[in-house]
């Protein structure tokens, strides 16, 4: 059985979308009505573009006048120095081709692989176009995580551009590094609300959450690199111990809890892109 992507809009939405797009870009201001009443909607490409670069923007500097244009041209220079900058520090030919591009193939591979949510999109010219953002990102700011593939795959299905692939590229790491950066909730807060759920969980529903602790303790064998870097370190240093906290840490139901809303539950995300 080959699995096929959802469609994401049609011929009519498309048509509808350009045109409360374009009603968008002569008064911005009414944005904040369009957001209310779609919120939780799926929504067509255009407008989910226009929406979420107004999104992004304003979080990375605030316009003047509601004006985003020029922010956005500020930023994607801003962001082409940085990558260039980046290329020269790195001392590489392409910027696509970073110090840890072996490293990012194998887990993209990977995680296409073993991810049901993700395997209608299991192509190779899909693999190599993810492995080519993500090495941009990391030539810019140095730094890749295994749950950016989860974050960047509704940027590659809202930031597609047939007509020019190469720009394409650096316009979804542009958006992805904005997303990263300003969007994400920190870390001590996903340790939080993971832990608000267990105590909920354990309130509410007291037989499925010893269920839950009764089977993370019969197969504790899991691999640390499933788990980002933050919840490692930051875990280890607060056990004391690698041996207690092989045992304690990897046998709680806790940390995939973390580890699914670091990944943002992209088998939700991608059911009800937004």
């Amino acid at each position: 059985f080959q699995s096929t992507p959802y469609p994401l809009s049609s011929q009519y939405s498309d048509i509808v979308s350009s045109s409360v797009v374009a009603i968008l870009k002569r008064d911005p201001r009414r944005i904040i009505f369009i957001r209310e009443k779609l919120f939780g909607q799926q929504l067509p490409i255009s407008l989910r573009q226009f929406i979420w670069t107004e999104c992004l923007l304003r979080f990375e500097k605030k316009p003047f006048d509601y004006d985003l244009s020029f922010v956005e041209l500020q930023t994607r220079r801003e962001f082409a120095a940085g990558v260039t900058r980046g290329k020269t520090e790195l001392k590489l030919i392409n910027p696509s081709h970073s110090p840890v591009s072996n490293l990012i193939e194998n887990a993209v591979i990977e995680t296409y692989s073993k991810v049901h949510a993700l395997h209608p999109y299991l192509e190779e010219h899909h693999l190599r176009f993810t492995i080519k953002i993500l090495n941009v990102l990391y030539t810019y700011k140095k730094d890749y995580e295994p749950y950016f593939i989860y974050w960047l795959l509704p940027f590659q299905l809202s930031y597609r551009d047939e007509k020019n692939k190469d720009e394409e590229i650096y316009v979804i790491a542009m958006h992805l590094d904005l997303f990263v950066r300003h969007c994400f909730p920190k870390w001590g807060n996903v340790f939080t609300i993971a832990s608000k759920i267990m105590t909920d969980l354990s309130t509410n529903d007291a037989e499925f959450y010893d269920h839950l602790k009764t089977i993370s303790k019969i197969r504790t064998k899991v691999n640390p690199k499933d788990f980002v870097t933050e919840i490692i370190s930051l875990e280890s240093k607060q056990s004391g111990s690698a041996t207690q906290y092989a045992k304690e840490l990897m046998s709680d139901p806790v940390i995939f809890l973390r580890k699914w809303i670091g990944e943002s539950l992209i088998s939700s995300k991608l059911s009800n892109l937004t």
